[in-house]
């Protein structure tokens, strides 16, 4: 008898729950075409249309170059409620290399709810503008503006490689003399009979592109994240850095590591990232 009261309490509570996933993913019920695409270029109009399951939704745009119209506005700044579209126009653009991107914040009621981007470059074979949604994402909690930008940079930007120091090291990205520099920094040094390779500051978009390589592992990290940043130079095209952020494990710091021959001090996980091809971005 127990057995039997066992086995009916299980199935009870396996019905329970099945019934609340039922219930969680009806109230998540995100349309695919959240953002879509029509006539992009079919008929020399491009449009970008909203749809969303709540009809107070509101979906925020910002275009990087061009101009977008909706009813009798023209402008680069467009908030549209769901359900409509907006044109986009290359107002002649002369530069057809750079890609061009639309910045969307989904709203509803005043709190954030979502974002998405879409990228339009200009085709060379089809003599014309194309465009393709990166991103379409909303979320069942509110978000910060200032999470909503990390997204958006995050669909934008090419991440990094990253490896850490030694195995950098060892597959010849990073030669021995580019050791010692590294150690001259991090160990803090002011030897006089070694000149170290001067550390040529990074721009502030490729600076970004490293923290956000470094955050690629934590999906809700943004840059706010980051408590840690200490920038050891350039070499060969590989940056060196110590980052560090609030969801990152503490790592053990080792009093003395030896890399290459080269001895580091209070050593603790610095990582090299590829920039080789940030210009082809």
């Amino acid at each position: 008898m127990r057995k039997i009261l066992t086995k009916i309490c299980i199935f009870l509570l396996s019905m329970i729950f099945a019934c609340a996933c039922l219930v969680g993913c009806s109230n998540d019920n995100q349309p695919k075409d959240m953002i879509s695409l029509n006539a992009w270029q079919a008929n020399g109009e491009n449009f970008i249309e909203f749809s969303h399951q709540n009809s107070n939704a509101q979906f925020e745009c910002v275009v990087s170059d061009g101009s977008f119209s909706y009813e009798n506005e023209t402008a680069k700044t467009i908030t549209v409620p769901a359900g409509k579209k907006i044109s986009w126009k290359a107002d002649g653009i002369q530069n057809l290399e750079n890609k061009i991107y639309a910045d969307i914040v989904l709203s509803v009621s005043g709190d954030i709810y979502g974002y998405g981007v879409v990228e339009i470059a200009y085709s060379e074979s089809k003599s014309a503008w194309t465009a393709k949604v990166l991103a379409s994402k909303q979320f069942k909690k509110t978000i910060t503006l200032s999470q909503v930008k990390s997204f958006i940079a995050n669909r934008k930007v090419k991440l990094y490689e990253e490896m850490d120091l030694e195995s950098a090291f060892n597959h010849g990205c990073l030669t021995a003399e580019d050791l010692k520099s590294i150690a001259y920094y991090h160990n803090g040094e002011t030897a006089s009979d070694f000149d170290p390779v001067p550390i040529m500051p990074l721009i502030s978009k490729m600076e970004n592109n490293v923290k956000l390589s470094y955050l690629k592992s934590y999906s809700s990290a943004t840059l706010e994240n980051i408590t840690a940043y200490d920038y050891y130079g350039t070499y060969n095209g590989y940056v060196v850095a110590y980052i560090t952020c609030t969801l990152t494990p503490t790592s053990p710091t080792q009093s003395e590591k030896t890399i290459g021959g080269v001895k580091f001090y209070n050593y603790s996980s610095i990582t090299v990232y590829n920039l080789n091809d940030y210009y082809n971005f």
